[in-house]
């Protein structure tokens, strides 16, 4: 039994490969179905239009006789001789009037809030609009042409409450009971008008 023989050279250990080394596996590709060739890809589904609002509600209609509640009136009636004054006021929301006109209204306009002047066509007994009174009358000289015979330059501010007309066939059921109940139409020029038949006549044009 002789001794053993010595050890010798160990070999180094083999380190372990690397993945990064290792080729990565090949990616294998979808084939489309036969006879898919020649189908264009589907397109990206699109976002459902937007519906439009709803038609907004339209505001509320403006009501045109609330001076009638705001507090007691006075009613008077203005007489329209031609058209063409007519229309100028309707445009310059001035109408000429007369000494005596002018201190009946301003007396009316010193007591209440609201002077409703009924226009009256005279040539055919219509009423011709309905305007409130928006000031106290003034002496300034009118600007816009006066009837032959007007005595006095100055113009009643008014605001347009209705520019439509209403006939002589419909007019002639309204009265004025402070001219001995005569049909309202044929009132002077100036001349008041009861509460009750100044508000059917300004109803009447709304």
């Amino acid at each position: 039994g002789g001794d053993p023989p010595p050890p010798g050279p160990r070999c180094p250990p083999v380190p372990p490969q690397q993945d990064a080394q290792r080729p990565p596996p090949r990616q294998m590709q979808p084939q489309p179905p036969a006879g898919s060739a020649s189908r264009p890809p589907p397109r990206p589904s699109q976002p459902a239009p937007s519906q439009p609002d709803p038609t907004p509600a339209p505001p509320p209609r403006e009501d045109r006789a609330a001076f009638l509640r705001d507090g007691k009136c006075r009613f008077f009636v203005v007489h329209v001789r031609n058209r063409r004054d007519l229309n100028q006021a309707f445009s310059t929301c001035q109408w000429p009037t007369n000494v005596s006109s002018r201190m009946k209204l301003n007396e009316a306009f010193s007591t209440v809030k609201n002077v409703l002047l009924v226009f009256v066509d005279i040539s055919n007994q219509a009423l011709a609009g309905v305007a409130r009174m928006e000031g106290a009358i003034s002496k300034q000289r009118a600007m816009i042409a006066r009837r032959p015979g007007a005595a006095s330059g100055s113009t009643i501010p008014l605001k347009w409450i209705s520019k439509d007309s209403l006939p002589s066939s419909e007019s002639g059921k309204l009265v004025n009971k402070w001219n001995n109940n005569k049909p309202l139409c044929q009132s002077r020029d100036g001349q008041e008008v009861d509460t009750e038949s100044g508000e059917a006549a300004v109803r009447s044009l709304l």
